[in-house]
């Protein structure tokens, strides 16, 4: 491809993905920037969804240079403030997997693997934030924000750590979620317990889909652990398993503590046990030391 080619090319799809933005960020879309209410792609609402998922590729995307020196190039602008960062978010916005938002391998530790059930290692609680990526670790609780996961979300992940990957001047952040995510699901089970605690929505098939995507989306990657934001939650985690303590009051927590019905079993439990040990005590009390009898003389 020639240089004339190539600049061609970039002003074409340049200008095609800014009619698009434009289109579904603006009131009145579409029909506002002249199209027709039967035009072959614009006024096809189907067709968009298929397009902002292309346009995730890596392969598929344009410097946004060029983009901003085509549209001010449109409006007659020689600023466009944040104008273009608010077609560009308003578009991409449905693909966001979040709430209303020394070199490893993808295989080790961000988070101890065991194989007991998550359920069985921390306690989970859903964190009220739109930023997927926001996990805290706090007292042996990890409080994770929502992440709803639909069909354009493994590509959406794939292209952003491939982005992360090429870029040596770009953080390493959803690179290092999504290696996070890897290794605190090993299972079917462990989707199906994040999702009764609030953190995972889904609408693939099944829950084993779900893990599959995680389990497979960072295959031959590699991070530096030492630069990544979830180093220190990392850290905070294997100091709480040091000590196994942490652990076994987790395990019951889950198993003896989980709903009302649990509770009240264990302590009819508990007051079963302490009556069959009182009846025990005054049983071989009376045994060994007999009431004392006085006779009349």
């Amino acid at each position: 491809m020639s240089s004339t080619e190539f600049v061609e090319m970039l002003v074409l799809d340049g200008c095609f993905v800014l009619e698009i933005l434009r289109g579904v960020a603006e009131k009145e879309g579409f029909e506002k920037l002249g199209y027709s209410n039967n035009d072959p792609v614009f006024s096809m609402n189907r067709w968009i969804h298929s397009i902002r998922n292309d346009m995730m590729m890596l392969e598929n995307q344009l410097p946004l240079f060029v983009l901003e020196r085509l549209l001010r190039l449109q409006l007659g602008r020689s600023k466009l403030n944040n104008y273009f960062k608010l077609l560009v978010s308003a578009f991409f916005e449905p693909l966001a997997p979040a709430s209303e938002a020394g070199k490893i391998s993808c295989k080790r530790g961000l988070v101890p693997v065991q194989e007991e059930e998550l359920r069985d290692r921390v306690e989970f609680k859903k964190r009220e934030t739109g930023r997927f990526w926001d996990i805290e670790f706090k007292n042996g609780i990890m409080r994770m924000p929502r992440l709803l996961i639909h069909d354009g979300t493994r590509s959406l992940f794939l292209n952003l750590i491939a982005f992360e990957q090429c870029h040596l001047d770009s953080s390493n952040d959803i690179t290092s979620y999504v290696i996070f995510m890897d290794n605190l699901i090993n299972s079917p089970a462990d989707v199906g317990y994040l999702h009764y605690c609030g953190i995972i929505e889904h609408w693939l098939g099944s829950d084993a889909e779900v893990a599959d995507m995680f389990n497979r989306l960072c295959q031959d990657v590699a991070i530096d652990n030492d630069n990544s934001y979830l180093s220190a939650l990392s850290k905070e985690v294997h100091e709480y398993y040091k000590t196994r303590w942490h652990t076994w009051c987790a395990t019951l927590r889950h198993n003896h503590f989980a709903n009302p019905w649990a509770i009240t079993s264990l302590v009819a439990g508990v007051v079963l046990l302490l009556l069959t040990f009182a009846q025990t005590f005054y049983t071989i009390y009376a045994y060994y030391r007999p009431p004392h009898t006085s006779s009349k003389q």
